[in-house]
């Protein structure tokens, strides 16, 4: 039987003075915090080099898995902070202008209406009624010079396979419709052109050798796209931060448990009113709408 050696709460097998110094000059700590060995073994690391990890600048990896994983929770992290957005030289009002599409006029009231909000100038036309979905897919897909392409029309979709992290499938809402690992190909639909800086050098980190082709799509679409492989997400919804405390959250999450077991439900869909949450869904031909308010406090 080994014996062990207890060195400040490290337990390391004592085999031979070698691996013992090459484990307290050389240890390294994976810099994923999700993993659960964070530190190396020493005598796999002897035996085999293969498992001696990756290092990525400063950083060491314990295997390509958690690299990844640490890749994945980073570039979340910059999608969520809005970082490497993708620009273009090309402004997407003038591009509509070019087209006919809206007038001068128009621009110049979506222009002062981002400044008050913040939203995408996008965003604004479209709920102005100015343009329409196909209107601004067509801006963007010549803004960032990505074709566009029909969600509706795709024909043979391939399933992510595990090849895609789930996490950013949903968090980009994109979907890789075509992979060909023996041809070494994915072609993947985006929603969001700006995203595409980011993307690009996340895919060269996890797909190296593969050729990435980027597609743009509406992003409903592209979302019901996602849902058709991914069914058990149709229900995952964030409540935002001045519903977190409130009861009302441990009613709705039991609300959700409930429909999440049932097939006929459909169409499912969660918006944040003023002053109160709506749960809308199709329950087979019937709609069905919960709106969810606090309780107004009684004086006393």
């Amino acid at each position: 039987m080994r014996k062990k050696l207890y060195l400040k709460d490290k337990i390391v097998s004592k085999f031979d003075n070698v691996s013992f110094l090459y484990y307290l000059f050389n240890m390294k700590v994976c810099a994923n915090n999700k993993c659960k060995k964070r530190k190396p073994n020493i005598l796999k690391i002897l035996i085999f080099p293969e498992l001696r990890g990756i290092e990525k600048g400063d950083k060491w990896f314990c295997s390509r898995k958690c690299y990844v994983d640490w890749l994945v929770s980073e570039t979340i992290k910059k999608h969520k902070a809005r970082e490497y957005i993708s620009e273009s030289r090309m402004k997407l009002g003038m591009l509509l202008i070019d087209k006919g599409v809206i007038t001068p006029t128009q621009l110049q009231i979506a222009l002062k209406e981002q400044e008050k909000t913040g939203k995408k100038l996008g965003t604004i036309l479209l709920k102005s009624g100015y343009i329409n979905v196909q209107d601004l897919l067509s801006a963007l897909s010549k803004q960032y010079g990505i074709s566009f392409i029909n969600v509706d029309n795709l024909k043979e979709v391939s399933p992510p396979m595990g090849l895609i992290p789930e996490e950013i499938i949903f968090e980009f809402n994109l979907f890789p419709f075509l992979i060909n690992k023996k041809e070494k190909f994915v072609n993947i639909v985006i929603s969001d052109p700006t995203d595409l800086r980011l993307l690009i050098s996340f895919f060269n980190e996890i797909l190296p050798g593969y050729k990435i082709s980027f597609f743009l799509g509406d992003f409903d679409r592209v979302e019901k796209l996602i849902l058709e492989f991914f069914p058990e997400k149709k229900f995952k919804f964030t409540l935002p931060e001045e519903y977190k405390s409130l009861e009302i959250e441990n009613k709705i999450m039991e609300i959700i448990s409930f429909l999440s077991k049932k097939k006929d439900v459909k169409n499912f869909s969660f918006n944040y009113l003023d002053e109160s949450l709506w749960l809308k869904f199709d329950w087979g031909n019937v709609g069905c709408d919960f709106y969810f308010t606090q309780k107004s406090k009684e004086k006393s």
